[in-house]
């Protein structure tokens, strides 16, 4: 007899609904992670790195001030080394030696001037204060008394409180205040002479520190920050343009009303105080109407007042909203509501700090947004063309 040879066959697995294999293919689908969920976990580190180097810069905003301004200093010079360099055959530290001896000596005769000129005039007015302020608040209030909501106020009694809290001859003097005043003085007269050591040294050594720092930054980053500086550059110089537009304008303003109109002395002067002091937002127009109030305050009448007033309103208004927003808008391709949020926001964070580095941050900022965007739809044009063409995601595919 044969003997027959049984064989165990496993038993084959029963088929699947396909309702559950379609929901098993939906829940593959919906926990896989997908390439822009891949990205935006990437974008939570450099959120994270941002915040923290904004903190780190507000903790530092005293310190780095030097630094911004040396290192602005150098990079508006760049274009003139550079042409000595190439164009004349210059060695380079002949040429960044003889910018800084020209900005050293436009330095020194600022000091000259204001030490000459300014300062034995403030002095002047300082011993006068009692005086000029009586004359300005009895033409003020049309002679020695007025009523305000109902109180006498009296011209001579208000000048006195007024003259003995500003000069302070009435308070005593506390040795705290004194020690505080010698640091902040010593701690300028330091901060001065670092930004020249600075600026000598950023003049000299710029190409070395900008290898330095291409060389720092990740290898496959590389060629996406040098299109960046490539592009933010020119950018940076045309802002530099905008802050001279407006500065040149406020001190051209200003010398044409003080000399025409208020018939003052050293107009000049006067214009050029105003012109640097339109660079300090906020603070710097009180200090503008404030010096020009002081220096006419001998000669004033009540219609000089009111002139002096619509100056003040018209100047702020044209730069704040008319050739501030327009030049610098243009320069950096940014909103004028942007600009005045900007400046306003920068003072207010880091003070003279981010005054100076408020503007170029955004415009910078603009720019790696529009590479990482151009990049972005390059990527989605290598994977689906006709998507990226039209806009529209691709479709869908389903399963017969």
């Amino acid at each position: 007899m044969r003997k027959r040879t049984l064989r165990m066959r496993a038993p084959s697995p029963s088929p699947q609904p396909t309702g559950e294999r379609e929901n098993a293919l939906l829940f593959a689908e919906m926990t896989s992670p997908s390439p822009n969920d891949r990205g935006s976990h990437r974008l939570v580190p450099a959120i994270l790195l941002i915040a923290l180097a904004m903190f780190a810069v507000y903790l530092l905003r005293f310190v780095l001030l030097p630094f911004v301004i040396a290192g602005a200093l150098a990079f508006v010079a760049m274009p003139l080394i550079r042409r000595a360099h190439e164009g004349w055959r210059w060695p380079r530290w002949l040429g960044a030696v003889c910018v800084f001896c020209g900005y050293a000596l436009v330095f020194a005769l600022t000091g000259w001037v204001i030490a000459k000129f300014a300062m034995p005039q403030m002095t002047a007015v300082m011993h006068d204060l009692p005086s000029t302020l009586h004359r300005f608040l009895a033409t003020l209030f049309r002679g020695q008394t007025t009523t305000v909501l109902g109180m006498n106020l009296d011209a001579a009694e208000l000048s006195r409180r007024l003259s003995s809290g500003l000069s302070g001859k009435d308070a005593a003097v506390d040795p705290r205040e004194l020690v505080s005043a010698a640091g902040i003085g010593v701690a300028i007269a330091m901060g001065a002479l670092l930004t020249l050591v600075l600026l000598l040294y950023f003049l000299v050594e710029s190409p070395r520190l900008a290898r330095g720092a291409i060389w720092l930054t990740p290898p496959a980053q590389r060629e996406r920050i040098l299109r960046i500086a490539r592009r933010a550059a020119p950018v940076l110089y045309r802002y530099v343009i905008g802050i001279l537009v407006v500065v040149s304008y406020t001190i051209l303003a200003t010398w044409i009303f003080a000399r025409f109109w208020l018939h003052l002395p050293h107009a000049e002067l006067l214009a050029i105080a105003v012109g640097l002091l339109e660079m300090i937002p906020i603070a710097g127009p009180a200090l503008s109407v404030g010096m020009i109030a002081l220096i006419a305050i001998e000669q004033i009448t009540f219609g000089m007042i009111v002139g002096v007033s619509i100056f003040a309103t018209f100047l702020r208004l044209s730069i704040d909203q008319f050739i501030g927003p327009i030049v610098l808008g243009k320069a950096t391709d940014l909103p004028p509501p942007l600009i005045i949020f900007a400046f306003l926001a920068g003072g207010a964070m880091y003070g003279p700090l981010g005054v100076l580095i408020a503007i170029p941050v955004i415009a910078v900022g603009k720019i790696v947004i529009e590479e990482m965007r151009a990049e972005r739809s390059i990527n989605g044009e290598a994977t689906d063309p006709g998507a990226s063409a039209s806009g529209r995601l691709p479709p869908a595919k389903h399963n017969s």
